[in-house]
C-alpha cells in the first residue's frame, strides 16, 4: 500500500471494528465530581504501585487537596448508584431556521 492509501473495507476489517467497539462498550464509566473521587482515591493511599512509578501521565491533578494516586486494589467496597432521568421532553429553538 502506498503512503496515502486508504486500507479497503473488507468483512474481516469491519469483523475488527466491531469487535473493538464491543470491547470499548463493555467498559463501564461513571462521570463523578472531584469532591466524590477524593475519598476513593485517598482509600487508595498505599495500595498497590504509586501511580507514578508507572508514568507521570497517571497522575492526575488533584495533588492540591492531598490526593496520593496508587494502583490499588484496596480493602475498601464501593457502591454507586446512577439515577438518570429518562423523561422526553420537547425542545424550542431561540434561532429562526432560515
Amino acid at each position: 500500500m502506498q503512503p496515502g492509501q486508504r486500507e479497503p473495507i473488507s468483512p474481516l476489517s469491519l469483523r475488527k471494528l466491531q469487535s473493538s467497539l464491543d470491547e470499548v462498550l463493555l467498559m463501564k464509566s461513571l462521570p463523578i465530581s472531584y469532591e466524590d473521587a477524593i475519598p476513593i482515591l485517598n482509600a487508595l493511599k498505599g495500595h498497590g504501585t504509586p501511580a507514578g512509578e508507572i508514568s507521570e501521565d497517571w497522575v492526575g491533578g488533584l495533588g492540591f487537596y492531598g490526593v496520593e494516586y496508587f494502583t490499588g486494589p484496596s480493602e475498601v467496597e464501593l457502591h454507586f448508584v446512577n439515577e438518570v432521568n429518562t423523561r422526553v421532553m420537547p425542545i424550542w429553538s431561540e434561532c429562526p431556521l432560515h
